[in-house]
């Protein structure tokens, strides 16, 4: 690894915004699986839990 360094996620003060816009062409299934909606399922992260698992998914941390 690079080490432990301090946590900060702070924005530094003067940021230039950014703008980004996607535009795609798109087919009537997808529209309809839009308003229909989708099935999932939530379960509990424990991840947090366990220091051997290193992912860049635990963020924001």
């Amino acid at each position: 690894t690079r080490g432990a360094a301090p946590r900060t996620h702070q924005f530094p003060r003067n940021v230039t915004p950014t703008f980004l816009a996607k535009i795609m062409e798109t087919d009537e299934a997808i529209l309809l699986e839009h308003r229909r909606g989708v099935k999932a399922v939530f379960r509990p992260d424990d991840r947090w839990g366990h220091c051997d698992i290193k992912s860049v998914s635990l963020l924001p941390n």
